[in-house]
């Protein structure tokens, strides 16, 4: 399909492959859909094969200008014509040029077919044959078509995606192909070969890629001498993407202006079965699946009571995968920050929030920990209360960033959300973790052990304790230097001397610190 207007028919540079088009797919019978768009044109190319031998007559029929194309062989270059209409036609009869003479068809055999439509206003065309497989005039249906071309790319052409999403190609195959060819570079007219694959192969690692980069790919099916050269596709990887999430209009976008985030998103809202709303998000490695995200929502246009603007970590960009996220609301709407589930795929959502606790400015908080989500909000950034706390499985590989929806469904108006603050961070590898007491933990056994586990490359560990804060900071209140494999630790080895009532302490294990409270 070509978005961009069409003025001619078949005489068209764009059909005669001079450019690309804007997308390309494939469909289940000689028919196209409406679309939103006009002016616009459509090319159905691939190949007929008919189950049984005998004449075949054929029909086209659009809203508005059709040509159908057909050859006695399999090559597509010596196609002729054999049926169309300049304009509106309505039906199979309107016109006798719709109609073909009589052909010769035999079974099992590879005829190369192609269906033009330009769009004007209305938007639809339609193929029908009639011969031994259709004893009466029908639509050609998906048995008898099949197209030779590879088609959906994943990346997605003229896409901006993150190093994990660019990972690997992947596309559907041509019908005939037995060695699929993968072409890869950073200039569309200087690609190189990069693999040759077994038959029914559809999918290759890519190479290794630079962030802010535009890369172009190409898959050609290969049967024997028989080459389908495929629509070259491009996208570019960027640390940072902005895309909505869900089928809407009109399109969101995001900015960074004067060191703030300004996200514009229309979006019916983030809740019940499904999302719509604009996504700035990144994908990436949090270690052991902890992650903190942070954001100061400076404004929120309230467009709905409901208008929602905050941090969220979800599994898919499908517009109903599982996600948790930390909202506010504005100051003259709901004036509260929301924690927000969905623990299932296409599952509902469900909320934790206290009315009149939150508002627009705010600073939202999410902190993952395995399949544990908390959220927070706080007014100065520094003094945290827990909004709630949610149990939800999801991946490694997720994806995090800010969202916004102006939740208006009817009449569909932009919001502005702004964003300044906006931190993601994980935990150092290399520093202990699991700590028992936890960071902050109150009601500790007066004999408790410490306890950690070993972070990355760790050779021994190094053991801090006092009830002052900047003893451990600073590293002064060294207590005990261990062997790696000896991971825990009695402050007080003496049966009589025990942690104190109502004192706290603290304690820190290779740079890694834990407050505890008695």
């Amino acid at each position: 399909m070509w978005w961009e207007e069409i003025q001619e028919m078949i005489d068209c540079i764009k059909y005669l492959d001079e450019q690309p088009p804007n997308e390309r797919g494939k469909v289940t019978e000689a028919y196209s859909g409406e679309s939103p768009i006009g002016n616009y044109g459509v090319r159905m190319s691939g190949h007929l094969i008919p189950w049984r031998s005998g004449e075949y007559t054929f029909w086209i029929a659009a809203d508005d200008g059709c040509r159908l194309w057909l050859n006695t062989n399999n090559d597509v270059a010596d196609m002729v014509r054999i049926a169309g209409w300049y304009r509106y036609s309505g039906n199979f009869d309107a016109h006798p040029e719709q109609k073909s003479a009589p052909i010769y068809l035999e079974s099992g055999q590879k005829y190369a077919i192609e269906i033009l439509l330009k769009e004007g206003g209305g938007d639809w065309v339609d193929v029908a044959w009639e011969g031994p497989d259709a004893p009466s005039r029908t639509r050609i249906v998906g048995g008898f078509l099949t197209s030779a071309y590879a088609v959906n790319p994943k990346p997605d052409i003229r896409e901006s995606i993150t190093p994990l999403e660019a990972v690997t190609l992947s596309w559907t195959a041509g019908k005939y192909a037995t060695s699929p060819e993968v072409l890869f570079g950073m200039d569309p007219g200087t690609m190189a070969l990069i693999a040759t694959l077994p038959v029914e192969t559809t999918s290759y690692p890519a190479p290794a890629l630079a962030l802010d980069t535009t890369y172009y790919w190409q898959v050609n099916e290969v049967n024997g001498t028989d080459v389908w050269e495929g629509d070259i596709w491009s996208y570019t990887v960027s640390e940072w993407v902005s895309r909505d999430i869900g089928s809407h209009e009109p399109a969101g976008s995001h900015a960074y202006e004067a060191g703030v985030h300004v996200i514009n998103a229309d979006g019916d809202d983030i809740w019940n079965q499904w999302d719509e709303f604009h996504f700035f998000y990144t994908t990436p490695q949090f270690t052991r699946d902890q992650s903190t995200i942070i954001a100061q929502v400076l404004s929120l246009e309230q467009i709905n009571t409901w208008s929602k603007a905050g941090v969220m970590i979800r599994q898919s960009l499908a517009a109903d995968s599982k996600n948790v996220c930390t909202l506010t609301t504005p100051s003259g709407g709901q004036n509260t920050t929301t924690l927000q589930r969905r623990d299932v795929d296409g599952g509902w959502s469900s909320s934790t929030y206290q009315g009149g606790v939150g508002g627009v400015p705010e600073w939202v908080k999410l902190v993952r920990n395995g399949n544990v989500f908390k959220g927070y909000h706080s007014e100065d950034g520094v003094n945290w209360q827990q909004v709630g706390e949610y149990y939800v499985e999801m991946n490694s590989d997720i994806y995090v960033g800010l969202a916004v929806t102006s939740h208006d469904p009817e009449y569909h108006q932009i919001t502005t959300a702004t964003f300044d603050n906006f931190t993601v961070t994980t935990l150092d590898p290399h520093e202990a973790w699991n700590p028992i007491p936890a960071d902050e933990e109150v009601g500790v056994n007066i004999h408790a052990i410490l306890q950690w586990n070993a972070g990355d490359d760790a050779t021994q560990h190094l053991v801090y304790f006092s009830e002052d804060k900047d003893a451990v900071v600073n590293r002064e209140a060294l207590v005990a230097t261990l062997p790696v494999d000896v991971t825990e630790f009695n402050p007080f080895p003496s049966d009589r001397q025990t942690l104190d009532l109502g004192k706290t302490y603290y304690w820190a294990v290779d740079g890694a610190s834990f407050k505890v409270s008695r």
